[in-house]
């Protein structure tokens, strides 16, 4: 027995590969920079898959990165030429042969879309009423199919949230200000056509409750036949930022996001949808500053929710299994650095899981692997 895990390390070792708890391991990623970070991850099968970020090397010019997995490994790709300075946010794949990564042209102080298909990578066109807006960028994706999709995010202007639509290759935008104005929406998920979830906060009100005199920093809308229209919250409920969305279907979902009370004990909160109304999931978790950032299922009884504790410095790993559950302890996790986040999650199969994000010390992105 001891010859068979002597050997186990070993190939271990030259796997460049560190154990975690539960079967989570850290993964050997190509070397893009001195410095760049990883912020969303996708894998449309077990055998195939992409994670995108930033290169920040050079601060005044960022550049977007892509990386895929294929054949067992990483691979940087080298991105399309978008401006001067830019970055990735977000990803989403259908198949592996077409998906959409989105994010902030700096330079031109505008969203970005790229869209993968047939092997090469190209810039898609957004609506003619934004080409020549100033200050928005994007921060979630959800598709339905090749044919079907959304993006979402905010104007870093004050103008309010923003929802594009993919349909047949042609992006277009929601236009209702009313809906939109003073939002930004940081996560989005479609049921069906018919039924989708936006979600954020309310623009420059990321602050707590014991501030009576301002409005709540929970927005979320919902879009059924008649269309979006704002999703009125339980009190408690009021001031959850939304950052993930995940449904099953119209009377079982999820979200995961933030409750901002008093800076610095701003904690990750998990809700969940019945059909009828949001309800508050309680997890213990025994730190003052987290965040829950990313949620995503293998089946209705399994899944995984990631996100970043600030007071130690660390990610974290909620392992959902038959109706419970329970955070990676913090003594569990093995030092992926001094002071490293998680940031997205993306199922790959039957209870096989990767996850994205930041090695904040060593000033680069980290993928870690789950499989049973």
């Amino acid at each position: 027995m001891k010859k068979n895990v002597f050997v186990v390390l070993i190939l271990l070792m030259a796997c460049n590969i560190t154990i975690y708890a539960g079967n989570w391991t850290v993964v050997q990623l190509p070397e893009v920079s001195k410095k760049w970070s990883l912020r969303s991850i996708s894998f449309p099968s077990s055998d195939q898959g992409w994670a995108v970020g930033m290169d920040y090397e050079n601060k005044n010019k960022l550049k977007g990165v892509i990386l895929k997995y294929q054949d067992g490994k990483w691979k940087n790709v080298t991105p399309p030429e978008v401006s001067s300075s830019w970055k990735l946010t977000a990803v989403c794949f259908v198949s592996v042969d077409e998906g959409w990564a989105a994010g902030f042209d700096i330079a031109n102080e505008k969203g970005v879309i790229l869209h993968y298909k047939r092997g090469n990578w190209s810039m898609d066109e957004v609506p003619a009423t934004y080409m020549d807006k100033k200050g928005w960028s994007l921060y979630s994706l959800s598709f339905l199919s090749a044919s079907e999709g959304w993006a979402v995010g905010g104007n870093n202007n004050g103008k309010g949230g923003i929802i594009l639509y993919y349909k047949e290759g042609k992006w277009t935008a929601e236009e209702d200000e009313d809906l939109l104005k003073g939002h930004i929406f940081r996560g989005v998920d479609a049921v069906s056509s018919d039924d989708i979830w936006i979600g954020g906060q309310r623009e420059g009100h990321y602050w707590g409750i014991d501030k009576f005199t301002r409005p709540w920093g929970t927005f979320e809308i919902h879009s059924d036949k008649s269309g979006f229209s704002q999703v009125k919250q339980p009190s408690l409920l009021r001031n959850v930022i939304r950052n993930d969305y995940y449904f099953f279907n119209a009377n079982n979902g999820w979200c995961v996001g933030i409750f901002p009370t008093k800076e610095p004990n701003y904690t990750g909160r998990l809700l969940n949808w019945d059909g009828e109304n949001w309800k508050n999931i309680k997890l213990d978790y025994g730190s003052k500053w987290w965040y829950l950032e990313a949620i995503d299922f293998s089946s209705e009884k399994y899944g995984w929710i990631v996100g970043v504790d600030l007071s130690k410095d660390k990610g974290i790993l909620v392992e959902y299994n038959n109706d419970k559950w329970t955070f990676v302890s913090k003594d569990d996790l093995l030092e992926v650095s001094k002071d490293w986040g998680l940031y997205d999650i993306s199922n790959a199969g039957e209870n096989e899981f990767w996850a994205a994000g930041t090695d904040r010390n060593g000033n680069k992105g980290i993928i870690l692997h789950y499989s049973e």
